[in-house]
């Protein structure tokens, strides 16, 4: 018996040594960058004003943990866009429905949640072996807002080649305007909800940029 036992952890072992490094470096599961065009990129809009979003890309899809790309066919990332109005002691995570949709290439579905949250999603088109994405919102109030531009991926378990075996789980990183500004964080001190003065700039990075956020005024 213990000589099998013995036999057991040095196949164990053995197995685990196997394993495709990459396999034993993915903390939290895999990390998709998605790009996003904003424009214009601005601090202060006007009611009335058009705010165009773009996101396109191919099949081949960059993953920050294993630093590679795979080739994802017929993808889900259930696309969607929030928005919170900063300038209440309670933010209103429900703000998109200050904002009308004036054009998108897909459908688009209102959704709000028990919490008071709400967004707009959809699916990306998928031809030719690229995803596109593109939608036109109007603000139709004033205030001090931030947008999360992101993608939800509700089924963890999708497939695709290379992936390794038991491994679910994906999060997606939002690359706004390829990283070129900085998305005016800084207006999020200007909110009197410590979430968002405090909570989100403690790790910007993952709290604020990777979730796909822009922050703006809009003005009459």
């Amino acid at each position: 018996m213990k000589n099998l036992t013995i036999l057991c952890i040095v196949f164990s072992l053995f197995m685990a040594a196997c394993i495709r490094k990459e396999c034993r470096d993915i903390p939290g599961g895999y990390q998709f960058e998605i790009p996003v065009e904003l424009s214009p990129a601005l601090d202060t809009f006007k009611i009335g004003d058009t705010i165009s979003i773009r996101s396109s890309f191919s099949n081949q899809v960059y993953e920050v943990n294993t630093a590679r790309t795979y080739k994802l066919d017929n993808f889900k990332f259930d696309p969607n866009v929030a928005a919170v109005k900063l300038d209440t002691v309670n933010a209103d995570e429900g703000a998109i429905r200050l904002f009308i949709v004036a054009e998108s290439n897909v459908e688009l579905e209102f959704r709000e949640y028990s919490t008071g949250a709400s967004v707009y999603i959809g699916e990306y088109s998928y031809k030719n072996e690229t995803y596109n994405l593109e939608l036109q919102i109007v603000p139709e109030r004033e205030g001090l807002f931030v947008l999360f531009i992101n993608s939800l991926i509700l089924d963890d378990r999708q497939p695709f080649p290379g992936k390794c075996a038991g491994l679910d789980g994906y999060r997606p990183v939002m690359r706004i305007n390829d990283n070129m500004t900085d998305n005016n964080i800084d207006l999020l001190s200007e909110s009197p909800d410590s979430h968002y003065n405090d909570w989100i700039l403690q790790r910007p990075q993952e709290r604020f940029y990777d979730a796909g956020g822009y922050c703006f005024y809009v003005v009459e």
